[in-house]
């Protein structure tokens, strides 16, 4: 069984070497791939399917932030 599947917390992501800043990043950074140009609601609304752990919330603004710069370097490249 996958420990992530039953709890998705940061005690369970520790318990499998995962760290919160690394796994933020990435889920952002995929999220914008998938789904660029979100409403800021939306990019939050997402956070909290993924992350819907009261301990996760404090990486929200994290999550946000490499959401927003994924976006730009897609755009950036899009435009050149």
């Amino acid at each position: 069984m996958n420990l992530l599947q039953v709890e998705n917390n940061p005690e369970a992501c520790a318990a499998v070497g995962l760290e919160c800043r690394q796994c933020i990043q990435s889920s952002a950074a995929s999220v914008a791939r998938v789904c660029n140009g979100m409403q800021e609601a939306n990019v939050r609304s997402v956070f909290f399917q993924i992350y819907p752990a009261a301990a996760c919330s404090v990486m929200l603004p994290a999550f946000q932030r490499v959401y927003a710069e994924a976006i730009g370097k897609v755009t950036s490249i899009a435009a050149a």
